[in-house]
């Protein structure tokens, strides 16, 4: 299940189910997604076309019900990616908050050997808690209240920061390499 909401996303699940067709041309690939993933061969559940979805709580609502617990694991997995991006940016810091909020919650667990899980009889009431907090914070305008959340949570806490440092080795992203611009720097000076 390949899960993305909005077209940035879309054209890394593309991507992604474009190579796992290359690897393994029988796959089963579907998600909810938009046209790159539909073109590169995944069976679309949802289209986030006209609804563009960045949030857990907006594709819960469209996707079926069977699917939620593999959402909740995929959006704690992907946590670890934004993360590690930093949290001194926007989305990092919004994915930390997040985090951090569904772990005080106990929707997400962090395991005796240093792993996560996701709590399945604790995880939705904490989406709908972080939602609650977050939508009245924005219907009060209150800055005071948005900062501290942000403060107190937009963090990257020690049992993170140990599970990101095993991640060290693996690329947080795809690198380009401009071979050809390195070698007409070098030339030129």
């Amino acid at each position: 299940m390949i899960s993305c909401g909005e077209p940035s996303g879309d054209l890394y699940a593309g991507a992604l189910a474009a190579e796992i067709r290359r690897r393994e041309p029988d796959a089963d690939i579907f998600g909810f997604g938009g046209p790159r993933l539909a073109a590169a061969g995944g069976r679309l559940i949802g289209n986030f076309e006209g609804i563009s979805v960045t949030g857990l709580t907006e594709a819960l609502r469209v996707l079926p019900r069977s699917f939620e617990r593999s959402l909740y694991t995929t959006f704690l997995a992907s946590a670890f990616r934004s993360i590690r991006f930093g949290v001194n940016e926007a989305h990092g810091r919004g994915i930390a908050i997040q985090l951090n909020y569904l772990l005080d919650q106990r929707g997400f667990v962090v395991n005796p050997d240093g792993t996560f899980s996701v709590n399945g009889d604790r995880v939705k009431e904490g989406v709908s808690g972080l939602t609650r907090e977050i939508m009245t914070i924005q219907a009060e305008g209150d800055y005071a209240k948005a900062k501290a959340l942000g403060e107190r949570l937009g963090v990257v806490r020690p049992p993170v920061q140990q599970a990101l440092e095993k991640l060290k080795s693996i690329p947080v992203d795809i690198e380009p390499r401009f071979t050809t611009a390195d070698q007409m720097l070098e030339r030129s000076r």
